[in-house]
């Protein structure tokens, strides 16, 4: 964790004293939870590769074709002139 300072007036205090005391939580606890249920808390990397599995399934990919283009490719020859 990280410490950080912010700066609140009066009203917002009043209010997070008066929610701190009714959920016996303490105030920055309860700053930590309202700021992940607004942004939105980390998510695990497996929810992460369950969001994009099968991205790329409709998309037609040949290894065997994309080797042999880099193994013919003329990159060098283009860049530093005639072998």
């Amino acid at each position: 964790m990280k410490r950080t300072q912010i700066y609140l007036d009066h009203k917002t205090i009043d209010l997070l004293k008066h929610e701190s005391r009714r959920s016996k939580k303490n105030i920055s606890g309860l700053i930590c939870e309202a700021l992940r249920e607004k942004y939105g808390s980390k998510k695990k990397p497996s929810s992460m590769v369950d969001e994009v599995a099968g991205i790329w399934s409709n998309y037609k990919f040949d290894s065997e074709t994309y080797v042999r283009k880099l193994r013919n490719d003329n990159r060098i020859t283009r860049l530093y002139g005639k072998k």
